[in-house]
């Protein structure tokens, strides 16, 4: 997904959309063009830019091994700002 669309599905990462907050970030409830409600995890900046995106890449791996019935599956994330998506 462009970062477009999930600007525009969080309604641009608004406060009023966040359904959760954690140590890694804070979770936005959104819905895409295609009526698919979807829950974004923005990860903490620090945790982006640290040890040149290590930090990042470390956090990602993490949650993509997380099986819980409470846990969507991640189907993508972006390294930096723009439209450099992995799935």
């Amino acid at each position: 997904y462009p970062l477009t669309e999930i600007d525009v599905a969080t309604n641009g990462f608004n406060h009023r959309r966040i359904i959760g907050k954690g140590r890694l970030g804070t979770v936005y409830a959104g819905k895409l063009e295609n009526e698919d409600v979807v829950a974004v995890k923005r990860i903490h900046p620090v945790l982006v830019l640290s040890n040149a995106g290590f930090g990042f890449s470390s956090v990602m791996k993490w949650l993509s091994l997380a099986q819980h019935p409470n846990v969507v599956p991640i189907i993508g994330f972006s390294e930096a700002p723009g439209n450099r998506y992995k799935s």
